[in-house]
């Protein structure tokens, strides 16, 4: 499904709109003779029976499908906290090392430089595909062999460098887990319950029995459409990194054009 990423938000809406909107408007001029012509006399006897089941249900799919909702949204935020902590480890990473004796300091920064780039100019085009990109673990593993081969010589030194490996452990930890929430989504079995309820409930209505058909076609239409605007947002968050609205690296950014500019090195 992550084909639906590459559309722009305004198209991706448009086509859950003709699909859940569109389709619904549409069975309902299909199914309404068939209602009509099989089940009339049991519909105007048990009308109000029918929509205290309808009421019941809408509410049990409405609650469900605001959870999932909600699931999604805890998804998104924590993966751009995530964001934000891997970059400030960078930031604090950075200060530490340039406090390092030469030449150590400044080919560490010059490492993580080249890091920061590779992750906002290479990997972040590539996570909004779906794909993480080949070149991060050389860059990390340079980073790691500069550090532990520097062998403090100073009580100052030592103090610097063990700050240093606890910046680059934290990097390291948030970084990892922001790759692995590249791929992470809802269940597919959640899926399955968010469209088949989305049926349903159409379905459900189609029973109702309203006149005239205009206002029959007016419900339906409102209840398909907010279904409709609440799986789209539920897409558009369900991959935290992939699409038009997604995490950006606003604080990698920022990170490099102030503390890491490349005005202030000299390497």
């Amino acid at each position: 499904m992550l084909w639906l990423y590459n559309l722009p938000n305004w198209l991706l809406c448009l086509l859950i709109l003709v699909v859940f909107t569109g389709g619904s408007l549409v069975g309902q001029m299909l199914t309404r003779p068939l209602i009509r012509h099989f089940a009339t006399q049991a519909l105007e006897d048990h009308n109000e029976a029918v929509g205290a089941v309808i009421s019941a249900y809408g509410v049990f799919y409405g609650i469900t499908l605001g959870l999932i909702a909600v699931a999604t949204w805890d998804s998104y935020d924590a993966a751009e906290d995530l964001v934000v902590k891997e970059a400030s480890s960078l930031a604090a990473l950075d200060r530490d090392v340039a406090a390092l004796p030469e030449p150590t300091g400044t080919e560490l920064r010059h490492l993580l430089r080249n890091y920061l780039d590779f992750v906002i100019d290479r990997a972040w085009p590539e996570y909004r595909r779906g794909i993480v990109p080949v070149g991060g673990e050389p860059l990390i593993d340079a980073i790691e062999r500069d550090l532990v081969r520097f062998e403090p010589k100073t009580e100052r030194e030592s103090v610097l460098f063990q700050a240093a490996i606890t910046q680059f452990n934290d990097m390291l930890e948030h970084r990892g887990a922001r790759v692995a929430s590249i791929d992470n989504g809802l269940p597919i079995v959640l899926w399955w319950i968010v469209l088949v309820g989305a049926i349903l409930n159409m379905i459900f209505l189609y029973i109702l029995r309203i006149e005239p058909l205009r206002t029959h076609m007016l419900l339906i239409a409102l209840v398909s459409t907010f279904i409709s605007f609440m799986i789209f947002l539920i897409i558009a968050l369900d991959h935290p990194f992939v699409g038009e609205l997604s995490v950006d690296p606003t604080p990698f950014e920022k990170l490099r054009a102030r503390q890491m500019a490349v005005t202030d090195r000299h390497f």
